[in-house]
């Protein structure tokens, strides 16, 4: 795999490209540090200036939700609540392939997600739980954290640009596994 699809420099355990749905307050600026750091970035959002941000940033905006996720190797959900993640991901356009890893970053309700994981996983598509804190400003600055409900992952991870976000890895010394509290 590669950083960016026009790169010839292969990046072992990086994402090719990353659907990115929620381009909202948070959603755009983490989506515009991602393109920023070598990564084609694919997003939708509702708000057509929302995606026009993105594309202004470097990103590939698109209109359609199936075409935002298509074939992207990750797939991020920068979503307000439950109801909306549950929407996206059973919205008949929200296609990604078996294997894609679809990672929640909202303020989505625990129980909800663990039946959403569920229900996605029938299709092979695994759902992480990995919501953010620290506001626009905190996304601005680089300095979003991992709340300590969501996943935890190893310091460093090449899943991550650096200073995209930043805490203490909550999982065993060595490990390179997502894993739930």
């Amino acid at each position: 795999m590669t950083v960016n699809d026009d790169s010839a420099d292969a990046a072992p355990g990086r994402p090719t490209s990353i659907g990115f749905v929620g381009l909202g307050n948070m959603g755009a600026v983490m989506s515009a540090r991602l393109v920023a750091a070598g990564f084609t970035v694919h997003g939708h959002d509702t708000s057509a200036s929302a995606r026009a941000a993105l594309a202004d940033a470097g990103g590939r905006s698109h209109d359609n939700l199936g075409d935002a996720v298509r074939d992207a190797s990750l797939v991020i959900l920068m979503l307000p609540s439950s109801d909306a993640v549950e929407a996206v991901a059973r919205d008949p356009q929200f296609t990604p392939a078996a294997g894609t890893t679809v990672i929640d970053m909202g303020s989505s309700e625990p129980a909800r997600t663990q039946a959403l994981a569920a229900e996605l996983g029938q299709r092979e598509i695994t759902l992480v739980d990995a919501p953010v804190s620290g506001g626009v400003a905190g996304a601005r600055a680089a300095v979003c954290r991992r709340s300590r409900r969501g996943c935890r992952c190893r310091s460093g991870s090449s899943l991550w640009p650096s200073g995209f976000l930043r805490g203490p890895a909550r999982g065993p010394p060595g490990s390179d596994r997502w894993s739930r509290r």
